[in-house]
């Protein structure tokens, strides 16, 4: 157990993999259904897929994130996680169905940042499911939690930019621009900016 500590806050993935792997039966007791132990399968198979994750594992983590989610269906580190998880894999309507669940646990509380995120990820999600409306009804919820950050004025510039709105498009980039921190947003502003002054010079 002292080893899998010090590899967990040193970060050290690949030794926490081999580690748990290895050594799973005696790290936990899998068939306990007392609440201590509960509670301790949930952080191993917490820890063991954040393990996995960093070392590129993503079926194997998200199995361990369903362990978790089956102990504690309102266990939100790990709901985070598999939604990112779906979202990186393109898989929209899990990905929304976990982000909605997401927003019913939290909805009420203060918690800005983590807001943002959720409406950030629903929009993403509508955007690629084609609710164009839906989608830029979740990033405008999102831009007053986060008003330094450009993802949610992303989203509404492409969204914008799908529906065929494209002065209101043109403005969100503007303001992408203004806010931007990184050159990647920068460039992503100009470029659907110069996308828009395209096809509004092909229609003229």
């Amino acid at each position: 157990r002292f080893k899998a500590e010090n590899y967990y806050s040193e970060k050290d993935w690949e030794s926490l993999v081999q580690l748990y792997r290895e050594h799973e039966t005696s790290l936990i007791k899998p068939d306990s259904k007392s609440f201590e132990a509960k509670q301790e399968q949930l952080k191993f198979h917490y820890r063991f897929a954040r393990a996995l994750l960093n070392v590129d594992c993503l079926p194997e983590a998200t199995d361990r994130l369903n362990m978790v989610l089956d102990i504690n269906s309102a266990h939100l580190p790990s709901l985070k996680l598999l939604g990112q998880i779906r979202v990186s894999c393109s898989e929209w309507a899990k990905a929304r169905d976990i982000y909605q669940h997401i927003l019913s646990l939290i909805v009420g509380q203060m918690d800005a940042e983590l807001m943002y995120e959720v409406y950030v990820q629903l929009g993403t999600c509508a955007l690629y499911e084609s609710q164009l409306s839906l989608a830029k009804s979740y990033f405008q919820k999102a831009v007053p939690l986060q008003p330094e950050s450009v993802t949610a004025l992303r989203g509404l510039a492409e969204v914008c930019y799908e529906k065929g709105e494209h002065k209101m498009a043109s403005k969100f980039c503007s303001d992408i621009i203004t806010r931007a921190k990184s050159k990647t947003d920068v460039i992503h502003g100009y470029t659907l900016r110069g996308y828009i002054f395209d096809w509004v010079t092909q229609k003229n």
